[in-house]
């Protein structure tokens, strides 16, 4: 067996190990741990905006949250995609050669959140997503664009949470995750394409990564009065799936991310924060070959806004700003979660 390939078999093993024991966890702690998450977890707004979905917060036994959500992403790219392969934020195979890419993303959804116990809480989110994407071909001064759009459900997510340890003094709070991604949206592969002006480019357009993923990580969240710091790491994991035609195993990049950041509270109803999220892609393979220029590094600066509109609901804003090549250029997040039960 090549070096290669044992480092792959023990990237995968350590990956079914690391899972394996955060489900353990979070089975058997949803008994042995009924520790109430502190009231700042569950009342801090940034909780609901900037690290909501990384796992910063946990709710009270029994408690439903409906929490319907709207995401913007703005994506302009000079850059060649490598065999048609998108890494972030879906993913498509063809051979895809445009000059300029400028692609926008609405994402409406619904999420509901439930309290399994007071130490482990279960969560759902359903997408809808709309996209527009303009591909500019040629030279100048004889460009040519073309506009393709597409709508329809994505993938939906389910995640589990744990508090796993309690903040006391230097200590901080410790909660785990793992998300579970599945492939309910618009299948990538085998997107029908066209001809214009020498370069081929899609007629429609996925909506989904066409595979399953796993997301286990942790966040770290301490009080430092009147302010909240936070911190989140975790491993994207793509699965590997045979999509038959010519291009046989494809296996998408998969991801380390980090973020981290603070909050602060201006009054009892509106708080201001702030993070850096980091991402980094491993290479993609199809047929076994490794895909150069996919593993790419994707950071933004969060910029965040909660307001409480009344003892049942929130409302959050988050601007991000890109910082690297690879990154949208700009996105637009909207939460209002709302206490039903």
């Amino acid at each position: 067996m090549s070096g290669g390939q044992s480092t792959v078999i023990s990237m995968e093993a350590c990956m079914k190990n690391l899972i394996a024991a955060l489900l353990s966890a979070i089975i058997l702690c949803s008994a042995a741990l009924p520790v109430r998450a502190e009231e700042k977890l569950k009342t801090a707004p940034v909780a609901e905006s900037t690290v909501g979905e990384k796992g910063g917060v946990l709710i009270d036994r029994g408690r439903l949250i409906f929490e319907p959500g709207f995401a913007y992403s703005h994506i302009t790219t000079q850059r060649l995609d490598i065999a048609g392969l998108f890494v972030v934020p879906a993913l498509a195979v063809g051979i895809i050669q445009v000059e300029k890419i400028k692609r926008d993303i609405l994402v409406p959804s619904a999420s509901f959140k439930y309290g399994l116990t007071d130490s482990v809480e279960l969560d759902i989110k359903i997408p809808y997503s709309v996209r527009y994407d303009e591909y500019t071909i040629g030279e100048s001064p004889d460009f040519e664009s073309k506009r393709v759009n597409e709508a329809g459900f994505g993938d939906i997510e389910g995640m589990a949470l744990i508090h796993l340890v309690r903040e006391k003094g230097t200590r901080p709070d410790v909660i785990a995750g793992i998300k579970i991604k599945s492939r309910t949206g618009k299948d990538p592969y085998g997107v029908p394409t066209e001809t214009v002006s020498g370069s081929v480019i899609p007629t429609e357009l996925p909506l989904g990564s066409g595979h399953w993923a796993l997301e286990p990580g942790f966040t770290f969240v301490r009080t430092s009065d009147p302010a909240i710091l936070f911190a989140n790491i975790s491993y994207f994991w793509h699965m590997k799936r045979d999509v038959g035609s010519d291009l046989g195993k494809v296996d998408p990049s998969d991801s380390i991310n980090y973020s981290a950041g603070f909050a602060y509270a201006l009054n009892d109803e509106l708080v201001l924060s702030s993070a850096f999220e980091q991402k980094f892609f491993t290479k993609a393979k199809i047929g076994g070959e490794k895909q150069e220029g996919t593993n790419i590094n994707v950071a933004s600066l969060l910029l965040g806004a909660s307001y409480v509109l009344s003892s049942r609901t929130t409302f959050g804003f988050i601007l991000g700003v890109g910082l690297t090549e690879n990154s949208p250029d700009v996105q637009v997040t909207l939460r209002m979660p709302t206490n039903i039960l």
